[in-house]
């Protein structure tokens, strides 16, 4: 738990990132039904509602690949020491 062998942030991030994505779906819905928005508004909502997702998403999928670049440089680095 204290050491730094094992990173716990990979698995946690796929509970951070469906936290991230339903607090984007629940802006848009509490935006929607709101009441008194125009179509216009509606298409922009749900626009943004897609828009943020797709952020979201690339910028986990970042994150993974950052940890996985560290756990490939670890099996090199393994594989060199032999």
């Amino acid at each position: 738990m204290f050491s730094f062998d094992k990173m716990i942030t990979p698995s946690i991030i796929t509970i951070v990132y469906r936290i991230f994505i339903s607090l984007s779906i629940l802006g848009g819905l509490v935006t929607i039904f709101s009441g008194g928005i125009s179509l216009w508004q509606l298409f922009i909502t749900l626009l943004g509602v897609v828009v943020s997702i797709l952020f979201i998403r690339i910028t986990f999928e970042m994150i993974i690949v950052i940890f996985d670049i560290l756990k490939t440089l670890k099996e090199i680095n393994n594989k060199l020491d032999k």
